[in-house]
């Protein structure tokens, strides 16, 4: 059972959301280290272009305890997931995986059917690769 209230984000959220993407992330692991890699993670998280994505209408969802935001999701069109960050101290709790089925869910309500299939179709695809990879890493094979 989860511990999060899943909403829209909604303008003022943007700090939070920038802070849970740092809270979320290893800046080491998340670019190559180059100049111009920092450069666009400081930019995907600046709380400017956060409100922009918030105001744009791109498909976003937050999840927040005690009113603090420790998830966040982003799509860019029907299939492009453009960001997902939980919190480390929340990570493991189904909370990134509640993040990507309500966002979807509340996109089927609005697509016409023969989007609703093509994505019926992505998201089986998705979840089997992530079940694929959990296990090989569970065994210690990697796909």
């Amino acid at each position: 059972m989860s511990i999060a209230v899943y909403r829209p984000p909604k303008p003022g959220d943007e700090n939070q959301i920038s802070g849970c993407m740092w809270a979320s992330a290893n800046l080491p692991e998340l670019t190559d280290g180059t100049a111009e890699s920092v450069a666009e993670w400081l930019e995907i998280c600046d709380p400017a272009e956060l409100k922009t994505r918030i105001l744009s209408g791109e498909k976003t969802l937050v999840a927040t305890w005690n009113d603090i935001v420790i998830g966040f999701i982003a799509f860019k069109r029907v299939n492009h997931l453009s960001l997902l960050f939980v919190r480390k101290e929340f990570s493991g709790q189904g909370i990134g995986r509640q993040l990507f089925t309500q966002c979807t869910m509340i996109w089927m309500k609005s697509l016409s059917l023969p989007l609703k299939r093509q994505w019926a179709f992505t998201k089986k695809w998705v979840f089997s690769k992530m079940a694929i990879a959990s296990s090989s890493m569970e065994s210690g094979e990697y796909p």
